[in-house]
């Protein structure tokens, strides 16, 4: 029961922190390619997409993303 705790506020916590690195990582840019995050945060490109998703929805990022070309915009 304990670890089933511990994981689910863990896993949040992972999420706030890639998402904060990501934020400081894609600030100078105007395009950057999800390969290219995935690559410095150390996860997987569908992670990377759903995090980019997730702060364009919030609008706390604008662009939008180009799945075929693998760039965020």
């Amino acid at each position: 029961m304990d670890d089933n705790f511990i994981r689910d506020y863990v896993e949040d916590l992972l999420k706030k922190i890639r998402t904060q690195v990501l934020l400081k990582l894609i600030q100078p840019y105007t395009r950057v390619r999800i390969p290219f995050i995935s690559q410095r945060l150390n996860i997987p490109e569908k992670d990377v997409e759903a995090l980019l998703v997730t702060l364009i929805l919030d609008n706390r990022v604008s662009g939008h993303i180009d799945q075929v070309c693998e760039v965020a915009c």
